[in-house]
């Protein structure tokens, strides 16, 4: 089972004034069908742990970029 928070669904639905962020999460959820779709299991799973990771350092405001006060979006750290 999994669980979709109502952001996410607001931009997949094009909500008027909750849609801000409607490209990042399209891109977002197609990078995570491109890798769902991998034929070999290793590679699939390889894949998504390095997803993991990434977003990961993007949430502990490590990566090359960070999500700004608010939590949503990304912009280049300086």
């Amino acid at each position: 089972m999994e669980f979709v928070d109502t952001s996410i669904l607001c931009n997949l639905l094009d909500v008027p004034g909750k849609n801000q962020h409607q490209r990042k999460t399209v891109e977002e959820l197609r990078l995570k069908r491109y890798i769902a779709q991998l034929g070999n299991g290793h590679d699939r799973r390889d894949r998504a742990k390095k997803l993991h990771a990434l977003l990961d350092l993007v949430i502990r405001g490590e990566a090359p970029w960070v999500l700004p006060h608010g939590g949503v979006g990304r912009t280049l750290s300086a």
